[in-house]
């Protein structure tokens, strides 16, 4: 399949939401329990176990 499921653009806007390695520690406190998270900090939580999504 060589279509790109994303547009460079929506690219480029994914990467604005990675989480800078403060937030992920903070996030990976909480990897026992995600459900409890807020729906922001699950989205973060769940785009930082992506490999090499930075």
């Amino acid at each position: 399949m060589s279509e790109a499921i994303f547009s460079m653009d929506s690219n480029e806007q994914l990467l604005k939401f990675t989480p800078v390695v403060e937030k992920h520690a903070l996030l990976d406190e909480h990897k026992e329990d995600i459900e409890s998270l807020a729906r922001a900090d699950r989205f973060l939580y769940e785009i930082s176990k992506i490999p090499h999504y930075e």
